[in-house]
């Protein structure tokens, strides 16, 4: 009885792991055939420093697809200070459908001052073009 008492919670801890570990791969398997650059073990860090891998690896994506230069260090620090960079993801992939060239420092600042990523985009396209 009393091993049953100890293997249980290993057991359980075990199971844990492995499922967390199979859903990191579908992350990373996502992200690869995204175009974005990330390692397995990045994906693990950014869980255990309690960053969702899921979000960051989805925005880089999207933002790999709308032209948008961005690194995953810049979508980590991003999630941490805490901006909406799936947000920013779908603003950059409105400026593509509009044509406007945007950076990801340009989003991400219009963000932060309280500003919507699509309000900023939708603004910026109805600007007039200087001639």
């Amino acid at each position: 009885m009393l091993q049953f008492v100890v293997l249980l919670p290993l057991m359980l801890l075990f199971v844990a792991v492995w499922i967390q570990i199979i859903i990191l791969m579908f992350v990373w398997r996502r992200a690869v055939l995204g175009g974005v650059q990330v390692s397995f073990a990045r994906l693990m860090f950014m869980s255990f420093r309690m960053i969702n891998p899921r979000i960051v690896c989805n925005a880089a994506v999207k933002l790999r697809r709308a032209g948008v230069e961005v690194t995953i260090a810049q979508l980590e620090q991003a999630c941490r200070d805490g901006r909406d960079i799936e947000a920013v993801g779908d603003a950059a992939l409105l400026a593509l459908e509009r044509g406007v060239h945007v950076d990801y420092e340009e989003l991400s600042q219009a963000q932060q001052a309280g500003q919507s990523a699509a309000e900023y985009m939708r603004a910026r396209a109805e600007e007039p073009v200087a001639r």
